[in-house]
């Protein structure tokens, strides 16, 4: 049975069960349980869902720890039929604060309210996201599920990080969805312009990396944007990059772009193959380039400073690299362009992977040899 048909079936018997009176431990066997093994956990294993584990401090046992290599995530299960009050909250937030852990789950099986232990205040205001298999349709509940407890997130490194990522994308997606139609047209160019208007500095920034998915969840295709089009919006239209050499250069530029900048000098717009448009800095371009071969063990190839040597130029003209040491990024813009087709060829980066436009002049970079 596939998670939709569960989760179908399970909504189906919801009432006659809340009737019944399906005390805790049912709850747990028959749609907490239900829904994990069709997720992709293996319930069997005692040691992948860890049943009422005692923790380190004040005794603590939360009905389920996550674990995959590491601890993920705990869930705090409450009967049917019983509404979630301030003290479960406040329970399952201390059950993730003595697994050091960032997120807790907590359900009746009907109401599902995920808490993010980053956030400050009370536990109840560590409520991220929350919604009822009652209210929504399957299919969005699907959608949560795997976005936000699906082994194949929870196994990545940064998963609780992506879990959080996932969760603003859907409350992006929420706030667009009563404009798009009724106020901006069903097309790039409307939810571009959606974007720009209904969102917070922080919030388009933020859009701007999953464009793409959000574009897909109002069914808008962003195939056939021209070009001409594209290049000049700050935003992105974030297909998949195939190479994973690009994939990697075009996560060090969300990083990079996700950290204000001061002194910006020399805006580009950075296309990856035909799906991405990065507005970025000569700086910030370098800096990702440098990044990448630090990953590859090859910073050697790097020329590199001390922060002692720091004399020649203002200290703003360097970029301080992962390793410590100091990468020198202000230059004529002739010099650039040499230096990040040089450090591109250094990179095995395909021929005209990237098109790079700088002012009324376009790149296709690096170089064919």
């Amino acid at each position: 049975m596939s998670l939709k048909n569960t989760l179908i079936d399970i909504v189906t018997h919801l009432l006659d069960w809340e009737k019944k009176g399906l005390n805790e431990a049912q709850t747990r066997q028959v749609i907490i349980l239900r829904i994990l093994a069709e997720l992709g956990f293996n319930i069997w294993q005692p040691f992948e869902i860890i049943a009422e584990e005692s923790t380190n401090s004040n005794n603590y046992r939360p009905d389920f720890v996550i674990k995959l290599q590491r601890d993920c995530f705990v869930i705090e299960a409450k009967a049917l039929g019983k509404a979630l009050s301030d003290s479960d909250v406040e329970q399952a937030i201390n059950y993730v604060n003595s697994k050091g852990l960032r997120w807790a789950i907590l359900t009746n099986g009907k109401e599902w309210k995920f808490f993010d232990n980053d956030l400050r205040g009370a536990a109840s205001q560590r409520l991220a996201f929350d919604f009822s298999l009652q209210k929504i349709e399957t299919e969005s509940a699907v959608k949560y599920f795997e976005q936000l407890l699906s082994p194949k997130i929870w196994r990545q490194e940064h998963a609780a990080e992506l879990v959080a990522d996932a969760i603003r994308l859907i409350q992006l997606q929420k706030k667009l969805d009563e404009l798009i139609l009724s106020i901006y047209s069903s097309t790039p160019a409307g939810l571009q312009k959606a974007i720009q208007n209904e969102l917070t500095t922080e919030e388009q920034r933020f859009a701007s990396q999953y464009f793409d998915l959000i574009a897909e969840a109002f069914s808008i295709d962003i195939t056939a944007i021209s070009e001409s089009k594209v290049i000049n919006s700050p935003l992105i239209a974030s297909q998949l990059v195939e190479s994973d050499i690009l994939q990697r250069l075009r996560d060090k530029l969300l990083q990079l772009m996700a950290v204000p900048e001061k002194n910006r000098r020399g805006t580009v717009m950075v296309q990856i193959r035909e799906y991405e448009v990065l507005n970025v800095s000569w700086q910030q371009l370098h800096t990702a380039l440098a990044e990448l071969l630090i990953d590859l063990h090859r910073e050697s190839e790097l020329t590199l400073t001390d922060s002692k040597n720091l004399h020649s130029y203002p200290e703003s003209s360097y970029s301080q690299l992962s390793n410590g040491k100091f990468l020198l990024a202000h230059l004529r813009p002739s010099d650039h362009v040499k230096r990040v087709n040089k450090l591109l060829k250094m990179l095995n980066i395909p021929e005209q992977s990237l098109t790079v436009n700088y002012k009324e002049e376009s790149y296709l970079l690096p170089e064919s040899r």
